[in-house]
């Protein structure tokens, strides 16, 4: 019959003391990864609403008049119609922004209608130009994968080709 004795009790706690060690490093790891999960499938989920959001918007909006609209038009029954479509959008759908754009020239998009109450973008006025935008104007609905900055803020933002008769226009939401 063994005793007890302080070797074999050092030996014990030590064992014990690495049990630990490798279960916390363990939780740790596994944390990690589920976190790292959890992150990525939200972005997913969020990037994916994003996207349902413009689309929708953009089958609701009629390309022919968005490509027709000029500044004298801000106002008129048709240029009014397409507005209260995109701010029925953004009070309803918890958006901060969604606005129609008009692609000018490849590096250049400028507000069409911005229904914001509050600092609504100019007709004709520049938005900035990022390469997901662009992918809009030809004809591939995106969602931004890193933030950007203009004088609204710093935003991630979708966009989708709104089509007319013939081509096609960029719509944002953020």
């Amino acid at each position: 019959m063994e005793f007890i004795n302080e070797k074999n009790i050092k030996i014990g706690k030590r064992h014990f003391i690495l049990a630990l060690i490798l279960l916390l490093i363990t939780n740790v790891l596994m944390g990690l990864t589920l976190t790292a999960i959890s992150k990525k499938a939200l972005r997913e989920q969020i990037e994916e609403r994003m996207l349902d959001v413009v689309k929708s918007a953009a089958h609701m909006l009629n390309g022919d008049e968005l490509k027709a609209f000029e500044a004298s038009d801000v106002g008129n029954e048709a240029y009014m119609r397409n507005y209260n479509i995109l701010s029925a959008f953004q009070s309803n759908m918890d958006l901060d922004y969604i606005y129609a754009v008009r692609q000018v020239s490849p590096e250049k998009f400028v507000f069409i209608i911005d229904p914001d109450p509050e600092d609504p973008g100019v007709f004709g006025e520049s938005i900035a130009t990022t390469p997901e935008i662009k992918k809009a104007g030809a004809g591939e609905a995106k969602v931004e994968k890193k933030a950007h900055s203009d004088e609204w803020g710093r935003f991630y933002s979708a966009y989708c080709p709104v089509f007319d008769s013939r081509e096609m226009l960029p719509l944002s939401s953020e």
